[in-house]
C-alpha cells in the first residue's frame, strides 16, 4: 500500500525548532468558519446614568468584527456639551482597525454636526477599518443631560447586527423550507376550471334583476373610492419645510399639511416619514413628534403633518391609506354578478370575460421571501454593493416562462436565465411601481427596495382559470384595482368615473380665494381639477405651483429652474395617470425664451415642450393630454401655445382666445364690451375676505379664506363654473 499525501492548511500543532509559525488571522481562522460578523445579542445596550447627566454607560459584550474577536468591558463615555444653536445626533461605535500602526478594538464616540435637521454620523467600513454602531444619541442644543429617550438603539439593524452560528443559518433555511412548503399545502390547492357561468338566459325579472345589478355597482363603486383612497392627494403640500408644530424651513424635506385623521385608526404610509407632528382637532399640538415611521395609530381625532425627505425613492409618489380592500370583499360582488342571469342579458360577453378576469381569474399568489433577502444594492453586472446599507436586495426569485409577475415597487431590477446568468436587456436602473414582467423562459429575477420599506415589498403572480385558487383573501393589486373601476366606467358610461387625473401649471390652477367645506377635499383650495375628480370619484392630484414655467429660465434663475415642469417634475407624473392637463405660459413670457419651432432642450419654451412631450410619447403613451390656455395678453407665448399643441396633435380648450368658451378675470384675446369684461371679471376674481364664511356656489359648498383681493386671479367661483367645462374637454380626449 502507497500513500501520496497533499497538504492542506489545518492547526494548531505544537512548533518544534519553530517549524509551526501561526499568525493572527490564522488564529481568527476557525471563528470566520462557523460565525458571521456582529455582536453578541445580549452586549453593547447604550444606556444613561441613574441621575443622567452628560455621560452615557457602554454595557459588556463580545463581537466578531473585521476577523476579529472582541471581548470589550463596561466603559462609561463622555458626551460633549452642544453650544450650538441646533441639536446633533452622535454616534456609539465598535470599531476593529486592523492597520499595521493600530491593531486594536474601541468603543468610538463620534460626534456629529450640529443642524437644523441632524444628520448620524457615517460609519467607516474600508481602509482596514471595520465599524457597527451600537446606538446614536440625539444631543439637544444646550443640552445638560442624556436621558433614555435621547439614546436610540440600533443594535440588531443593519448597522449593528448580531452574529450568528453559521450552521444555524442552515438550519433557519431548511426550516423555512419546511414551513413553506407546508403553508403551500394547507392553503392553496387546484381548483380546475375557476369559473363556471350560468349560460341559461331568462327575460323574466329582468328590471328588477339590472336594477340590483346597478346597486351593486353602485356600492362597488363608493366601497373602491374610500378604500383606495390616497390620503395625501389634494393635500397642501409645503415645500422646503419640515412638518412640525412651528415649520423649519430645509432644502431637503417636504411636507403634508393638516392630513385629517380619525382616532384609533392605523394609517400606513409608502415611504418611511421623517416626522409626524400630530394634531388634535381645534390644530393644537397633541402627543410628540413621531420619528422615521411608516405607519401612526392617532389616540384623538384631529389632524397630522407628514414630513417626507426629497431623496425618497417614493417622494414622486406619496401614498397614505387608512384601510385595505381584499380579494374577498371583490369576490363577493363577483359572485352576484356571476349569478345573476341579467348579467348575461345586460352586458357583453367581452364585459362577462372581463368580470372573469377581474373577480376570480386574478387572484394573486405572493412569491416575495424577506429571509431571503441581503443588505445592499443590487449592480447592473448581478453582484450586490453591500456599501449600500439602506438597501436590501432579493435572492433569486423563481419565475416561469409565459407568466406575469408583478412588482409593487423596486429601486433596481435585474432578470436571470435558468443557470443564472444575466438576461440582456433587463436591467432597469430606475425606480418603478406596479412593474409586470412576463418571461420568454425559466429563470430568475432579483430586484433592491429600500431596508425600511421591507415589510410592503410584495411580488405576485396571477393564476389562470385552471391554476391556483387560495383559500385566504390577498390584497388585490393597483391593477386590479384600476380594472375594476374601468369595469365601472364602461357600465356607467362615464369614463372618467373612478380614473387618475393630474392637473400642472402655475398659479391660476393652483390657486383660489376659499376651500371645500366638506367631502374629500375638505379644507382643500377650490380648484377645477378637484371640482371634476369630486364630481367624478376620480383618483390624482393636483401638482401646480404659482410662480411656475415649462421652461428654464432665460438668466439661470435657481429658484425657476428647479420648478420649471420641464426640468425634471414632468418624470414624477405617476405610470398609472389617465388624464393629465397641462397649463403653462404666463411666466414663461416673463422669465423665458420663446425659442422656435424644431428646439429640443428645455431652455426654450418651444424646446421644453418638445422634450416633455417626447418623454411621455414614449413613457406613457397610454395617458390622455390635454392643454388649457389661460392668459393675461395677445403675446408671442400666447401664440406660441396654440402652435406647439397643433404642431404635437395635443387637444386644447383656449379661455383666452376662445369664441367656445366664456369669459373670467382676463377677458378676450379680441375686442370685448368693457362693461361686460369688467364686471365678469369683478364677480369671477379673486375676492378680499376679511373672515372665513361658509357660501355655495352652484351646489358647491365653500369656506372663504381670509385673503386680500386678487383681481388678477380666477376665484373660486371661476374655478367651479370652468370645471364643467374643462370636464367635458376630458370627455373628449
Amino acid at each position: 500500500m502507497a500513500d501520496t499525501k497533499y497538504a492542506v492548511k489545518s492547526g494548531f500543532y505544537d512548533s518544534v525548532n519553530r517549524d509551526r509559525l501561526y499568525s493572527a488571522d490564522d488564529m481568527n481562522q476557525p471563528y470566520k468558519e462557523i460565525l458571521t460578523e456582529g455582536i453578541d445579542a445580549g452586549g453593547f445596550e447604550v444606556t444613561p446614568q441613574s441621575t443622567p447627566n452628560m455621560t452615557v454607560n457602554v454595557a459588556a459584550g463580545h463581537a466578531f468584527l473585521g476577523g476579529k474577536w472582541v471581548d470589550a468591558v463596561a466603559r462609561t463615555l463622555t458626551v460633549p456639551e452642544n453650544t450650538a444653536m441646533y441639536g446633533r445626533d452622535d454616534a456609539v461605535v465598535l470599531q476593529v482597525d486592523t492597520n499595521s500602526d493600530v491593531r486594536e478594538a474601541s468603543i468610538v464616540y463620534r460626534t456629529g454636526t450640529p443642524a437644523a435637521i441632524a444628520e448620524i454620523p457615517a460609519l467607516i467600513n474600508t481602509g482596514g477599518i471595520s465599524e457597527v454602531m451600537l446606538a446614536y444619541i440625539t444631543v439637544a442644543a444646550g443640552a445638560t443631560s442624556i436621558s433614555t429617550s435621547y439614546i436610540h438603539d440600533t443594535r440588531g439593524g443593519s448597522d449593528c447586527p448580531y452574529a450568528d452560528i453559521k450552521l444555524g443559518q442552515l438550519v433557519r433555511e431548511q426550516q423555512i423550507a419546511e414551513d413553506v412548503s407546508s403553508w403551500l399545502t394547507e392553503h392553496v390547492n387546484p381548483v380546475g376550471s375557476a369559473v363556471v357561468v350560468d349560460d341559461s338566459l331568462s327575460i323574466a325579472g329582468a328590471a328588477a334583476d339590472a336594477k340590483a345589478t346597478g346597486d351593486e355597482l353602485t356600492d362597488l363603486k363608493s366601497d373602491l373610492s374610500l378604500k383606495t383612497n390616497n390620503l395625501l392627494t389634494d393635500v397642501e403640500k409645503v415645500s422646503n419645510y419640515i412638518g412640525w408644530v412651528t415649520p423649519t424651513a430645509s432644502d431637503s424635506y417636504d411636507y403634508f399639511a393638516f392630513v385629517p385623521v380619525e382616532a384609533n385608526v392605523t394609517y400606513y404610509i409608502n415611504f418611511t416619514a421623517r416626522y409626524v407632528q400630530l394634531f388634535d382637532s381645534s390644530k393644537s399640538a397633541s402627543g410628540s413628534v413621531l420619528e422615521r415611521v411608516a405607519s401612526f395609530t392617532p389616540t384623538v381625532d384631529g389632524y397630522a403633518h407628514v414630513t417626507i425627505m426629497r431623496t425618497n425613492p417614493n417622494s414622486g409618489n406619496p401614498k397614505m391609506y387608512d384601510s385595505t380592500i381584499s380579494a374577498d370583499s371583490v369576490l363577493n360582488y363577483g359572485d352576484h354578478f356571476l349569478n345573476n342571469k341579467i348579467l348575461a342579458q345586460k352586458i357583453s360577453d367581452g364585459v362577462k370575460g372581463e368580470l372573469k378576469n377581474i373577480f376570480v381569474a386574478k387572484e394573486l399568489v405572493e412569491l416575495f421571501d424577506a429571509s431571503t433577502a441581503e443588505t445592499g444594492l443590487l449592480e447592473s453586472s448581478g453582484s450586490v454593493s453591500s456599501s449600500a446599507t439602506n438597501y436590501k436586495t432579493t435572492g433569486y426569485v423563481p419565475v416561469k416562462a409565459g407568466i406575469t409577475y408583478l412588482i409593487h415597487y423596486f429601486r433596481v431590477f435585474l432578470a436571470f436565465d435558468s443557470s443564472q446568468a444575466i438576461v440582456s436587456g433587463s436591467w432597469i436602473s430606475t425606480g418603478t411601481y406596479d412593474y409586470e414582467y412576463t418571461p420568454n423562459a425559466d429563470g430568475y429575477i432579483r430586484w433592491s427596495y429600500l431596508s425600511a420599506n421591507e415589510s410592503r415589498q410584495s411580488i405576485e403572480t396571477y393564476k389562470t382559470s385552471d391554476g391556483y385558487k387560495t383559500k385566504e383573501g390577498i390584497e388585490l393589486s393597483n391593477l386590479q384595482k384600476n380594472q375594476v373601476k374601468d369595469l365601472i366606467s364602461d357600465y356607467s358610461g362615464n369614463h372618467l368615473i373612478g380614473k387618475k387625473y393630474i392637473a400642472t401649471g402655475d398659479s391660476y390652477t393652483e390657486w383660489s380665494d376659499a376651500t371645500f367645506a366638506d367631502g374629500v377635499y375638505i379644507e382643500q383650495t377650490v380648484t377645477y381639477d378637484r371640482e371634476i375628480r369630486r364630481r367624478n370619484n376620480m383618483d390624482g392630484s393636483n401638482i401646480a405651483v404659482s410662480g411656475t414655467t415649462m421652461a428654464l429660465s432665460k438668466n439661470g434663475d435657481a429658484t425657476i429652474d428647479a420648478n420649471a415642469f420641464a426640468n425634471t417634475k414632468y418624470q414624477s407624473i405617476p405610470s398609472d395617470t389617465d388624464y393629465l392637463t397641462i397649463s403653462y405660459g404666463i411666466n414663461d413670457a416673463t422669465y423665458c425664451n420663446l425659442g422656435t419651432k424644431g428646439d429640443t432642450t428645455n431652455a426654450t419654451f418651444w424646446g421644453a415642450w418638445d422634450v416633455v412631450l417626447n418623454w411621455f410619447a414614449e413613457n406613457r403613451p397610454q395617458m390622455k393630454i390635454g392643454i388649457i390656455i389661460f392668459q393675461r395678453g395677445d403675446n408671442d407665448f400666447y401664440q406660441a401655445v396654440k402652435e406647439i399643441a397643433e404642431y404635437y396633435g395635443v387637444p386644447y380648450i383656449d379661455f383666452y382666445g376662445g369664441k367656445d368658451t366664456p369669459m373670467y378675470v382676463d377677458g378676450k384675446a379680441y375686442a370685448v364690451d368693457a362693461t361686460l369684461k369688467a364686471t365678469r371679471k369683478d364677480y369671477f376674481c379673486g375676492h378680499a375676505h376679511v373672515a372665513q364664511t361658509d357660501e355655495t356656489f352652484q351646489g358647491v359648498a365653500v369656506k372663504t379664506k381670509i385673503v386680500e383681493a386678487n383681481p388678477t386671479h380666477p376665484g373660486y367661483r371661476a374655478h367651479i363654473d370652468e370645471s364643467t367645462i374643462i370636464e367635458e374637454f376630458l370627455k373628449r380626449l
